[in-house]
């Protein structure tokens, strides 16, 4: 899972501040998660939706909104 999000942290990554934002919040959760109480039974964090709704990375990203704020 880290490995389809950390570019999105590299100073050239294509993506908006928003988005970057976003994105930077998802890899921070997944490395915590160790730390929980109860790990590996905890609610894992969900990656940032794009503006079309999916969660591939690899698709052309606009400026994240989330879906419910649309």
């Amino acid at each position: 899972m880290l490995r389809t999000c950390d570019w999105t942290q590299l100073d050239d990554a294509p993506l908006s501040i928003t988005t970057k934002a976003a994105w930077g919040v998802y890899p921070s959760a997944l490395r915590a998660l160790p730390a929980l109480p109860g790990f590996p039974d905890v609610e894992w964090p969900r990656p940032p939706t794009m503006v079309d709704g999916a969660t591939d990375v690899g698709v052309q990203e606009r400026d994240a909104i989330p879906t419910d704020e649309r």
